[in-house]
């Protein structure tokens, strides 16, 4: 390995030059600074899309033309001709600069669509398209996923049929991201339906300015417009632009996808860590399910990064990464559910309109600590870590004064009871996570079979129909057999219902 640097000396130097061309972000304290947007799919018009892309640009070849781009590519392409994991090394001290967010539209086109051509295209590909897609001069977005081939790609019904020396595609795209500002699309076509379907694939480099290519946004519900709908109408492709053999579409598509997941595992951790700094600056105390939930979130984000060090490892040791870049992106999607659980709970009508209550105070951390007594407890699944700034025992939330929202234990306090209503009977299980779950229990005649508080699974579901008191009717495993007054009572499927939270005809 003579000519490449150690990590750590790539790292200094990486600092030094990075210290030169942009400033330092905001030093930890100062809270309420910079930008508060936490999407991963921007919210953007198109005005706004075009002139974010443009100055991501700008940073991109700034970075290319001085050698801190490209860094696993040979230097005929502009590369340096390292590992591929100082690609990490090198993300890890950008993080601390600020510099421009890349949209998903750069990493594709980078991390994705470059490899592919460099492992698929002629050299005659290569020479045209390396270099411009590596400085994002041009930039490549995904047409893979069409309305009936979503999880299933191989199911693509886009047809390319050949047309002297090229092709005309016709078909339809959908969920892009990026369609607005690329240059070209790769789509993933069907060339021969007579053969089975993982066989009958091609793909196709197609410019997104070209004849027949109409791109229409899909508005979201928060009124941004960041995937599109990408029609192909007879649409005119040199075979020149053909990547990889007729037919072996699918295992350029792989190849494509394979990139995709080692470029996904650290997805939603910046959103995580800010969610974490809001827990602690909010202007009141945090209740017993807002720690449990903080703590399990941070102890997520120190999994999720020791995933990526094990693909990094993988890298370091010349091997191509399995399972483990498959798990990291699924264990990222989580991650980011749970990121807006944790910050849903802490805003409340917050999250969605400034009501003047509530908001975070700028230096001020919010007590971690769990209380330092709490009566007929049970154990945690997890500790929060302690804020520095936290008292040994926080002031308890009047809902934590109930035990409704929890209060450092893993099982809520009694609820004042209710009598069930005429015709039924009733009886209290342990829900998820210790969450209490009413099962109101009846014979035939209508009504609401199952009444679901707190979150459920099936697991949880089969948990308490084992620990249901005798007597109350309970059935197989996974089943609860009414109480009620109709005719022998009515057997339901507890699992499913509690799950989907279904009510009874």
């Amino acid at each position: 390995m003579s000519g490449i640097p150690e990590p750590e000396e790539f790292r200094a130097r990486a600092r030094r030059w990075l210290a030169g061309v942009a400033r330092p972000r905001a030093a930890d304290g100062e809270w309420g600074s910079g930008s508060d947007s936490v999407a991963v799919f921007d919210n953007w018009t198109e005005e706004q899309e075009r002139e974010h892309t443009a100055r991501v640009q700008e940073w991109e070849r700034t970075r290319y033309d001085q050698g801190w781009s490209a860094f696993n590519w040979p230097q005929e392409y502009g590369g340096r001709g390292l590992p591929a994991y100082y690609e990490q090394l090198y993300r890890a001290e950008e993080a601390a600069f600020d510099v421009p967010h890349r949209p998903e539209i750069f990493p594709v086109t980078q991390a994705l669509v470059a490899p592919a051509i460099g492992l698929w295209g002629t050299e005659e590909q290569k020479r045209r398209w390396l270099v411009p897609l590596l400085r994002t001069d041009e930039l490549a977005c995904q047409l893979f996923s069409e309305t009936e081939a979503g999880s299933d790609l191989a199911a693509v019904r886009t047809k390319a049929v050949r047309d002297g020396d090229g092709w005309v595609l016709t078909g339809h795209k959908v969920w892009t991201s990026g369609a607005r500002v690329a240059t070209w699309g790769v789509a993933v076509c069907r060339t021969d339906p007579d053969v089975r379907k993982h066989a009958g694939i091609t793909v196709f480099l197609v410019r997104m300015d070209a004849p027949g290519v109409t791109v229409r946004p899909i508005r979201q519900m928060t009124g941004g417009t960041s995937f599109n709908e990408v029609y192909l109408d007879g649409v005119r492709v040199p075979d020149t632009d053909r990547l990889g053999p007729v037919g072996e579409g699918w295992r350029v598509t792989l190849s494509v996808l394979a990139a995709e997941r080692l470029d996904s595992g650290g997805l939603g951790l910046d959103n995580a860590d800010r969610a974490l700094d809001l827990a602690g600056h909010l202007s009141r105390p945090l209740t017993g399910a807002e720690r449990q939930r903080a703590a399990d979130l941070h102890i997520r984000t120190l999994v999720q990064r020791l995933m990526g060090l094990r693909v990094t490892a993988a890298l370091v040791a010349g091997r191509e990464p399995g399972a483990e870049a498959s798990v990291g992106k699924l264990y990222a999607t989580e991650t980011m559910r749970r990121t807006g659980d944790l910050v849903s709970e802490l805003l409340g009508p917050s999250l969605v309109a400034d009501t003047g209550s509530g908001a975070p105070t700028p230096g001020r951390s919010t007590c971690w600590a769990p209380p330092a007594t709490a009566s007929r407890a049970a154990p945690t699944r997890s500790s929060a870590p302690s804020s520095p700034n936290a008292s040994s025992a926080c002031p308890r939330s009047p809902s934590d004064e109930h035990g409704h929202r929890g209060a450092g234990a893993g099982r809520p306090g009694p609820r004042p009871a209710r009598p069930p209503p005429p015709g039924r009977g009733h009886r209290r299980v342990g829900g998820a996570a210790g969450r209490p779950l009413r099962a109101d229990v009846r014979g035939r005649g209508g009504g609401h079979p199952v009444r679901r508080q707190g979150r459920a699974t099936g697991a949880a579901a089969r948990r308490a129909q084992r620990c249901a008191a005798p007597g109350t009717g309970a059935g197989r495993a996974g089943r609860v057999r009414g109480a009620g007054t109709g005719r022998g009572g009515r057997r339901r499927d507890a699992t499913r219902v509690v799950r989907h939270g279904l009510r009874g005809r």
